[in-house]
């Protein structure tokens, strides 16, 4: 009867203690604000700050406080989101250049939204061009400096042997460039142009001008590392009258969302589900339901994969505050450890105590008494 009452005792206090401790656990969650979440990306670049801003507003409207920043002259984010201890802690960022993966282990991807294409607009002249080659000696402009257009460009020209020695190749933003080519000060301008934004139609369709095609476009892609061939359909910019005129290959480089780790699973829901909706309706180079998709060697974000693959976001982040939806499984695994602790108490308690008190002990007690009979051992009862 002493017995089972003990084990009463102690496995009621054991579940009591395991049910606060579970409670304290849940009411601190509670307690907890979400960590602001910092953004990073080109803002000058509409193919990579439309990304960015997609998921500032997908924060933002999920409870989170967010800040969106724009990256310096040949910044890489992905250094940034990988490094914590930067000056300015940068969560996520838009990502439009190679990346070594094993150079960044705690950068995940959210998704790859769209290979964005670099076009190379030409005044035409009485002559059509056919290739980039024909642009040597020309006026080009490239891009601001350290800007995707920029770099992809110049590997592009470069693959055609024009380059600044035998061109020149200028560095103006992309409305001071338009601006040059259309009054004659500048022969060609290389521009990175999102199928997401219509506001650069108007100078690609101006008359005089044209989208210059990208002869083995899938070997320039291949030398430049990163980069993928794209087929640029007839009226892509203009369907009455095409513009182009017919299908076209150009360079197309992939933009990617990119997470540090550790960033909450309840923002990367919001972001994954903010980010299919604006980017997986399709465009003009896309089919619907193609993006966001992971590609090349950024280990793909579990939340984000979760959410693609079902279109669902369970349940604890849809209902419950950020804090606290973050904290439901590590709780529920805790909890369910410590339940299966107190059954196994519970079960073998009452059997070890049986053990030694019916086995062990006797034998013990047995072992010492036939000890103290042969002397080796004094008698303490005496």
């Amino acid at each position: 009867m002493n017995r089972d009452r003990a084990t009463l005792i102690a496995s009621t206090t054991l579940i009591g203690a395991l049910i606060l401790g579970l409670a304290g656990l849940a009411f601190a969650a509670f307690l907890r604000e979400a960590a602001p979440i910092n953004i990073e990306a080109d803002l000058l670049q509409e193919s990579t700050a439309l990304p960015a801003e997609v998921v500032h507003d997908a924060l933002v409207k999920a409870g989170f406080t967010s800040t969106l920043y724009n990256s310096g002259t040949y910044d890489i984010v992905v250094e940034k989101v990988q490094d914590s201890l930067e000056p300015r802690a940068i969560d996520i960022g838009v990502n439009a250049r190679p990346v070594d993966s094993e150079r960044f282990p705690n950068v995940v991807s959210l998704g790859t939204i769209g290979n964005i294409p670099v076009l190379i607009i030409a005044r035409a002249g009485v002559t059509p061009i056919t290739s980039p080659a024909d642009l040597r000696g020309k006026r080009i402009q490239v891009g601001y400096p350290g800007s995707t257009a920029a770099e992809v460009g110049e590997r592009i020209l470069a693959q055609f042997n024009v380059t600044q020695g035998n061109s020149s190749l200028q560095s103006d933003k992309r409305s001071v460039a338009e601006a040059m080519v259309l009054s004659g000060e500048s022969d060609a301008a290389i521009v990175m142009y999102s199928p997401y934004d219509d506001s650069h139609a108007d100078f690609i369709t101006t008359p005089g001008l044209q989208i210059v095609p990208i002869p083995a476009a899938k070997a320039v892609a291949g030398r430049i590392g990163y980069v993928v061939p794209v087929a640029l359909p007839a009226g892509a910019y203009r369907v009455a009258d095409p513009v182009p005129a017919e299908d076209i290959t150009v360079i197309g480089v992939p933009i990617t969302v990119v997470a540090r780790d550790s960033v909450s699973r309840s923002a990367i829901f919001a972001i994954a589900r903010a980010l299919n909706a604006r980017f997986g309706r399709g465009s003009v180079l896309s089919e619907p339901g193609e993006f966001p998709q992971f590609l090349y060697n950024i280990p793909a974000s579990d939340a984000a994969s979760e959410y693609y693959e079902a279109g669902i976001i369970p349940w604890q982040y849809r209902l419950l505050p950020a804090p606290v939806a973050d904290l439901v499984i590590p709780i529920a695994v805790t909890g369910s450890v410590l339940l299966i602790l107190a059954a196994l108490y519970q079960l073998l308690l009452p059997e070890f105590y049986t053990v030694w008190k019916e086995i062990i002990r006797p034998r013990r007690h047995h072992r010492r008494q036939r000890r103290v009979r042969h002397g080796s051992l004094p008698d303490e009862s005496r």
